[in-house]
């Protein structure tokens, strides 16, 4: 009962489609980060790990994010919505750009790959959502 009076506030106090990306998002991040991980562990060069967890995981939150979290704002011909997929996987390489500097940073130092991918993920996290909120899928009037 309390769980779900929280999650109500929290839908109130965030707004619904911020609710919808944070939790979007972590599922994304779930699927990112196994197979960062397990690329990681398997021996693969950090950079590459980071790369092909985060694309595959741009392509998954694209198909979730445009049916969940931007339904209403998602463009309605096809012309328009390719527009926005472009945009979407644009601000998706510049979280990319983040992931991978900070990822391969962290891990060439000595981090451990989970450190590593948090601290990634915490930077770029705030500043894809800032550019798909406002750019790429602002409110109508």
């Amino acid at each position: 009962m309390q769980t779900a009076n929280f999650t109500v506030r929290a839908a109130r106090m965030l707004g619904e489609d911020r609710v919808r990306y944070v939790l979007v998002s972590v599922a994304v991040l779930g699927v990112d980060t196994l197979i960062t991980l397990n690329l990681t562990w398997a021996g693969i060069a950090p950079a590459l790990c980071a790369a092909a967890g985060y694309m595959i995981g741009l392509a998954l939150h694209w198909v979730l994010s445009s049916r969940f979290v931007f339904a209403a704002e998602l463009a309605g011909d096809r012309a328009a919505r390719s527009r926005q997929a472009a945009l979407f996987f644009a601000s998706g390489f510049g979280g990319l750009a983040v992931t991978v500097a900070a990822f391969t940073s962290a891990v060439s130092i000595g981090a451990p790959a989970l450190l590593a991918k948090a601290i990634s993920v915490a930077v770029s996290f705030c500043a894809v959502y800032l550019v798909r909120r406002h750019l790429i899928f602002p409110q109508r009037s």
